[in-house]
């Protein structure tokens, strides 16, 4: 699951980090599903995880659309995930490896990101995978 989601507000190429943040406008909450039968099951994937990370659906963001001047500090930020009234992951955007501006910097040396542009920045620990025993 992706918990943090960065929306690019125009086209770039090859933008610097100290550049990046004019990059994204709308940070989102991201829920960024697995199909880990497609995605552990290398006879049925052929060790790719395309079919894994892009069926239907896969990838709902939301439930709102929030100004990151509205949200206050992107690199400060508490990221939550209960399931069934348990607490499964509890974060902070600051824990990130790589910060948003970073992420953006590096992708677009190798891509133009268009307005729209979804960036999935990964999950903090807790995902579900890595649980013994695992958690449904």
């Amino acid at each position: 699951m992706s918990m943090d989601t960065l929306c690019v507000p125009h086209p770039d190429s090859g933008c610097l980090d100290i550049h990046a943040h004019t990059f994204f406008n709308y940070p989102q909450v991201g829920n960024d599903f697995s199909n880990r039968t497609w995605q552990l099951d290398k006879t049925l994937s052929g060790g790719q995880w395309c079919f894994s990370k892009s069926f239907d659906a896969s990838a709902p963001i939301g439930p709102a659309i929030v100004s990151k001047e509205a949200l206050g500090d992107a690199a400060n930020l508490s990221i939550r995930a209960n399931l069934n009234g348990e607490t499964m992951q509890d974060s902070n955007t600051g824990q990130m490896i790589f910060g948003a501006a970073k992420l953006v910097s590096f992708l677009s040396q190798a891509m133009t990101l268009l307005p729209g542009t979804l960036i999935f920045t990964g999950t903090p620990a807790g995902v579900g995978l890595g649980r013994s025993p695992q958690v449904v």
